[in-house]
């Protein structure tokens, strides 16, 4: 009796692994780089309509079963969805996924957040979008969260009001806006020790405004018991910069990924 029950209870796990997602792995043969489409919506919950990037891996296609992880990638304040990549992030990401450093994964680059400090859009029409449309991984290990600048502040207020759907987020030349840290330790306190968020965090030495949040965020993390990382590098308040610290930025996060 009880080898029939061993028998049965390891069928039943079987059975509940074969279900499982199956996370997209990139083709031994695969050297072609990804691609970019842009997206338009006619009309969002806000009333106007919205273009964004996807940016989808190499060799995108060559499992219809597969599932990836997806990056919410937010520029900063007076910049447009195209920021990012007119900055020469695409290659950056084709060399992570093609020398496998990270499994291939979907980027989608918004417009910024300027006249919406809480990025409702992208939670209540991006999001569902990008879902409705592209094989993302619903888990939310595979599911992030990075910004520059205003952009890295919007990416923090997704990710901690939001920890049960997003498991990091990313932020460059930028850390906790001043007169929120009531709001950031309220997150913290009241979060599900399990939900608590990976973060990652990088700032120039050239910009020490953003510097000094930068810390302050990392501090009010490591008060809360929140994993996370604090790069100092030598450079300024630009996406230049930024965009050399992204390979730091896949390599930590595929550390969840494999």
């Amino acid at each position: 009796m009880k080898f029939k029950l061993i028998l049965i209870f390891g069928l039943l796990f079987l059975s509940a692994c074969s279900n499982a997602p199956k996370l997209a792995t990139l083709p031994q043969d695969c050297k072609d780089p990804g691609v970019t489409e842009t997206v338009r919506l006619e009309k969002t919950s806000k009333g106007y309509s919205y273009t964004f990037l996807v940016y989808l891996p190499p060799c995108y296609d060559s499992d219809s079963e597969a599932l990836y992880p997806v990056i919410y990638l937010i520029p900063g304040r007076g910049s447009g969805y195209t920021a990012w990549f007119d900055s020469g992030i695409a290659p950056v990401f084709d060399e992570s996924i093609l020398n496998r450093e990270i499994p291939p994964f979907i980027v989608v680059a918004t417009g910024s957040t300027n006249s919406d400090p809480n990025a409702s859009v992208i939670q209540q029409d991006i999001i569902p979008y990008v879902n409705q449309q592209y094989p993302v991984h619903p888990d939310r290990r595979y599911q992030a969260v990075a910004g520059g600048s205003l952009g890295g502040i919007a990416a923090y207020r997704i990710v901690l009001a939001h920890p049960e759907q997003f498991s990091s987020a990313a932020m460059f030349g930028s850390g906790v806006i001043s007169g929120e840290e009531g709001q950031v330790k309220t997150w913290l306190e009241q979060m599900q020790p399990e939900l608590k968020p990976r973060v990652f965090l990088n700032c120039g030495t050239q910009d020490s405004l953003m510097l000094k949040r930068a810390e302050i965020m990392a501090g009010l993390l490591y008060d809360h018991q929140v994993s996370h990382v604090l790069h100092i590098g030598q450079g300024e308040h630009s996406y230049n910069y930024w965009v050399t610290m992204f390979p730091t930025y896949l390599r930590w996060l595929a550390e969840d990924w494999q």
